[in-house]
């Protein structure tokens, strides 16, 4: 049967050629390369930009050698770039791929911005991490290049978890440098960067026993990975994986239940976790078998969003589907269309109706993930040691859960860091409703805070939060509620620091 040519995914080659800095045929475990390695060696990827031929987008052409999980590497790139795509045409039969994308801005314009160009003509170099480099709305450049410790967490969601994650990390000495956090249909999944006086964990009995304790604190068949890399996490690439595992394994337990192996469909929602749509229509998502060529045919029409695309594409890579061919567009009616043509990537090719049952509840809930639910806020401080343990503190003791979490470390307009941190929190109530925000606003004056009009989610106001003279907090929701606040020194979130 035709496979992808290489079983050896993309970050496993990019990893174990930039420890082969002799650039030799054989492995570190002395047997000879295959054969889509020494290709790339002698050609490697080519990127080429166009901002001439198309009247309002950028066209990006990307051709290599091909292997599991490449196509993924380059969407993650421009989506962390915070680019739209706004159509592909994807074509990898032959063991190499040429892949066509249509880009903007998310303001509709062409990419100009000479760093973001730079990133993406060096997205599939070996020792080039796209996330390495200074971007608008990303952690700096200084941090990039760290080795850090990375916590990546998964299990049952429930009140307080992320203050206690947060918590129990501050109380080993850990400062939380960057954080991101999702939940879907009662999971929780949390993917933590973290220093120890400026680097990883050192200590191996340490590690060992945050594991231990990381585990209690799931209480139930959790994961808990910890381990160390080298600049900063794809946090949404793991966050997708982490949710998938959770989601896939509720899957299987209901099977078992039912004690049928034919498909069974799952609520995408439960009462207490509405169905996060808004006010579009659920995605259509078809799965049909080409016999003639051995392709399961996937197709997904829904309201077009950016990121989509970057959803759709993790899903069917950590379900082990590899695509081989795909067409990507967005009508002028919003709509989104994605057309796959795709193979399973091990075990027999051949159409399986209860896997394709379960690969479009999976496409389902991973389109669904990008809406939580709950009054979205910001919270910019100082970047400090332990605020955001404090921070959740505050949301747990008003029974208010947290849906959604994304913690970083702002820079300049030049990528240097600020020494300010913009916490993102997406809030709901014990019963599972959108928290009033009314209540918000008590709960920020209860903590000492102050309106202020200026914050946004991605620029620093001017004028505000010197780190030489001002020592104060903001908080803020966003411009449909407009409630603002700013928590002053003596406040219960100033005597811990933040991030």
């Amino acid at each position: 049967m035709n496979r992808t040519a290489s079983v050896q995914t993309f970050e496993e080659f990019r990893e174990k050629e930039s420890r082969n800095s002799l650039a030799t045929a054989v492995t570190e475990e002395g047997s000879l390369l295959e054969y889509e390695t020494l290709v790339l060696r002698v050609n490697p990827p080519n990127v080429e930009i166009d901002n001439q031929s198309h009247e309002s987008e950028t066209i990006i052409t990307v051709d290599s050698a091909n292997r599991p999980g490449t196509l993924v590497e380059v969407v993650q790139c421009l989506t962390e770039n915070n680019l739209v795509v706004k159509g592909a045409e994807i074509s990898s039969d032959g063991g190499w791929f040429v892949d066509v994308f249509n880009v903007t801005e998310l303001s509709g314009s062409k990419v100009t911005d000479s760093r973001k160009l730079a990133v993406i003509r060096k997205v599939l170099d070996i020792e080039y991490d796209c996330e390495k480099k200074a971007q608008s709305g990303t952690p700096n450049d200084e941090e990039s290049g760290l080795k850090c410790t990375v916590f990546e967490l998964a299990g049952k969601d429930r009140l307080g978890l992320l203050h206690a994650a947060t918590d129990l990390l501050t109380s080993h000495g850990l400062d939380v440098r960057s954080l991101a956090a999702w939940t879907q249909r009662g999971r929780g999944a949390i993917v933590i960067f973290a220093l120890e006086k400026g680097k990883p964990i050192q200590d191996t009995l340490k590690t060992e026993k945050l594991r231990r304790q990381l585990d209690e604190l799931l209480n139930e068949k959790g994961i808990v990975n910890i381990k160390t890399v080298t600049g900063l996490p794809h946090h949404e690439r793991r966050l997708h994986a982490l949710l998938l595992q959770e989601v896939e394994r509720n899957w299987n337990e209901s099977q078992r239940e039912k004690g049928s192996s034919r498909f069974t469909a799952l609520p995408i929602s439960s009462p207490s976790h509405p169905p996060r749509y808004s006010s579009m229509e659920p995605p259509e998502v078809t799965i049909n078998y080409w016999p003639r060529l051995n392709y399961w045919r996937v197709t997904i029409l829904c309201k077009d969003r950016p990121k989509l695309f970057f959803d759709t594409l993790c899903t069917l890579s950590d379900m082990n589907y590899d695509v081989y061919h795909a067409s990507v567009c967005d009508a002028k009616i919003k709509r989104a269309f994605q057309d796959f043509y795709v193979r399973p990537r091990f075990g027999d090719v051949a159409f399986n109706k209860e896997k394709a049952a379960k690969l479009e509840f999976m496409l389902h809930a991973s389109i669904n993930r990008r809406f939580p639910g709950g009054l979205k806020v910001h919270v910019l401080t100082m970047d400090q040691i332990g605020l955001l343990a404090k921070l959740t503190k505050i949301f747990r003791e008003a029974d208010m859960s947290v849906t959604r979490a994304k913690v970083r470390t702002l820079s300049n307009e030049r990528g240097m860091p600020t020494n300010h941190a913009i916490h993102t929190f997406y809030l709901v109530d014990t019963n599972g409703g959108k928290t009033i925000p009314t209540r918000a606003d008590h709960i920020c004056k209860e903590a000492g805070g102050v309106r202020h009009d200026a914050l946004t989610e991605d620029k620093l106001p001017q004028g505000i939060l010197n780190p030489k003279t001002d020592n104060q907090f903001y908080f803020s929701i966003p411009p449909q509620d407009t409630i603002m606040a700013r928590f002053p020194v003596g406040s219960p979130l100033s005597s811990a620091g933040s991030m």
